[in-house]
Parts: C-alpha cells; structure tokens; sequence
C-alpha cells in the first residue's frame, strides 16, 4: 500500500463528482418534477451545505486524530475506529466494529 500512486486536486476533483453524481443524476429531473422547482432547488443546496459541513468535519477529525496518535496516514476506517478509540470510554469496545 505504500506504493500507492499520489493523485492530484483534479483528479480526486474528478473521483468526487462521479461518485456525487453517478447513477443518482437520472432521478434528478422526477425529483424536480415532483416536489417542485423552488424547493427542488432550495433542497439541493441544503443538501450541499450538509455534504460540506459533513466532508469538512472528516477532514478535521482526521486532522485532530493523525495530531494525537502520530501516524502518518489514515484511511476512512482508520478514522472511524480512532475516533472510537479516542473518544468516550463507553465508545472503546465500539472502535474495531466501525472499522
């Protein structure tokens, strides 16, 4: 895993949109059509807002967790279970199932 090729801003950019847009993006016009074009509208921004709000709390936390436990690199289910183990005593035995 240590080989692992470094991808740039455009690439994970690219990774992004495709697993944001994906197969979802041809239910996008029935949604529209159903709940109406201002709270069709007004509903995807939210849910944006929420996607950022979300993605940058991981960011932090991974933050906050390499910081505490000194590794040099951690991957989604690294974080969840440090988060686990780092957290309140009553989340440790917690920690490997959100691996």
């Amino acid at each position: 895993m240590e080989n692992q090729k470094q991808i740039s801003d455009l690439d994970a950019l690219m990774h992004i949109l495709k697993a944001a847009l994906g197969t979802g993006i041809y239910a996008m016009p029935v949604a529209f059509y159903s709940a109406g074009l201002f709270l069709s509208v007004g509903l995807t921004v939210l849910t944006g807002i929420i996607c950022t709000h979300c993605a940058t709390l991981l960011v932090k936390s991974s933050l906050t967790i390499t910081e505490k436990t000194e590794k040099t690199k951690l991957t989604y289910p690294d974080i969840s279970e440090c988060a686990c183990e780092l957290g309140p005593e009553w989340a440790h035995k917690m920690a490997r199932g959100f691996r």
